[in-house]
């Protein structure tokens, strides 16, 4: 007769199971209809809370990188351009490609909280 070992998780293990996705794509591509829909189908059949954390708003973190928020009746190619130079000139600066992502993943702990954690069924 086999024996066979069975993995066991203590549900005290796996207080906060959480799972982060990141979407890549150009600018101006529209997701909001993807993460809309995925975020409600994590909802009905995970009982999964979302969090939508968008790269481009970190960049107003950097102190003079970020211009303020064009004003409207500006050319779609002028309010991309104000969102995607200050990206640019802090991945130039810090000399690394995953600026954004790096702060978004110091901000991910930030945000969560026992009183909002929502486990899974």
């Amino acid at each position: 007769m086999e024996t066979v070992a069975a993995a066991s998780v203590d549900s005290a293990d796996a207080q906060f199971p959480e799972i982060v996705i990141g979407l890549v794509a150009p600018y101006g591509t529209p997701l909001t209809y993807f993460t809309t829909t995925l975020s409600g189908m994590l909802k009905a059949k995970c009982d999964y809370g979302t969090e939508l954390l968008r790269l481009s708003d970190y960049t107003k973190l950097f102190s003079g990188l970020a211009d303020a928020n064009p004003s409207s009746g500006v050319s779609e190619g002028a309010r991309g351009a104000a969102v995607m130079t200050p990206g640019e000139r802090a991945r130039e600066l810090a000399k690394s490609a995953d600026v954004s992502a790096l702060c978004a993943i110091k901000d991910i702990p930030e945000r969560r909280s026992q009183q909002d954690a929502i486990l899974p069924k």
